[in-house]
């Protein structure tokens, strides 16, 4: 087997930085999809935080509206009674009732607005996480694809070296003699001299 010359070592550092960059990208993107990720969840608990507020916020909203009708009916019965009207009346009795189930409907509303927006900030929680998992996935996919490319640089490089200057290379004596081509006829008067 020939001695490998200059361009052979310089061949080999050059696939050997080759691929030590695609490792190197291979770690970064797998470290920016877990990164992603991370992100991702953060956004998501933050969400749900504001999920859990917004319900807070429709039941505080639907006990005011309670407290509102209480009052509203309060005040019809006070004012009937101080006309002289009793409870019993058939117009004070549809009036309360009126007035309750206003005060229940808002209610009710108030409810409902505080769990839409709570679902609406639970789908967007759900969406940051299924994004924060597809970047991890894209990640170690990119990291898989630079880790191939950096095996394929190295085998490359490899069967390039075998067949410059393994079996099938420029043999000792064309080596020896500098009738060899190129690397090898350079090799050979360097190493051996004009002998």
């Amino acid at each position: 087997m020939a001695s490998m010359g200059m361009a052979g070592w310089l061949q080999l550092g050059s696939s050997f930085v080759s691929m030590m960059g695609a490792k190197e990208a291979a770690r970064a993107a797998k470290t920016a999809g877990e990164r992603s990720k991370v992100a991702g969840e953060f956004n998501a608990i933050e969400l749900e935080r504001q999920a859990g507020i917004a319900i807070s916020l429709g039941q505080r909203s639907a006990l005011e509206e309670q407290r509102q009708a209480d009052i509203a009916a309060s005040r019809a019965l006070a004012v009937a009674a101080a006309s002289g009207g009793g409870v019993s009346d058939p117009t004070i009795v549809r009036l309360l009732s009126q007035t309750k189930g206003l005060g229940i409907y808002r209610a009710s509303i108030a409810l409902y607005e505080g769990e839409e927006r709570a679902r609406q900030f639970r789908v967007a929680a759900l969406s940051e996480r299924m994004g924060g998992s597809a970047a991890m996935e894209e990640g170690a996919a990119r990291a898989g694809a630079y880790n191939l490319q950096a095996l394929g640089t190295m085998f490359k490089t490899g069967s390039s070296l075998y067949a410059k200057y393994g079996v099938g290379g420029p043999d000792a004596a064309s080596v020896k003699s500098g009738t060899g081509s190129g690397d090898a006829a350079l090799i050979g008067t360097y190493e051996y001299g004009n002998t």
